[in-house]
């Protein structure tokens, strides 16, 4: 895999996943991230052992990956693998209070943890 979620639908397969890029579920012990072309070979003839992360450890980051962080993102063109190109907003009045609700909200969330739930 190089990017995307492609692979956490393999590993909820029970299909190893190398990665070779940028996923989402990178840097978490999910997928084997080689960081040598020899490690990379030694995976693919299986010389090195693939990462293989329990169903459950899957199951769980992706339901937070596609349930439970479904927050619109509205200051840049994608939240995700953007080429940042600039904000979308003219000035900083675009991030004052009362100017952007999903912004409000994650402060909320964050402000009064007690009180909210970011997912909500």
């Amino acid at each position: 895999m190089f990017n995307g979620t492609l692979g956490l639908e393999m590993l909820l397969s029970d299909i190893p996943v190398i990665s070779c890029g940028k996923t989402p579920y990178g840097g978490i012990n999910l997928v084997s991230e080689p960081d040598t072309e020899e490690s990379y070979l030694n995976l693919l003839l299986g010389e090195e052992v693939n990462v293989s992360p329990s169903k459950s450890q899957v199951r769980q980051f992706a339901y937070f990956y596609f349930v439970k962080t479904l927050i619109p993102w509205s200051f840049t063109e994608t939240a995700y693998s953007d080429v940042f190109s600039g904000f979308n907003m003219q000035d900083i009045t675009g991030i004052m209070p009362n100017s952007n609700y999903y912004l409000d909200h994650i402060c909320k969330a964050i402000l009064e943890r007690e009180k909210t739930a970011i997912d909500n």
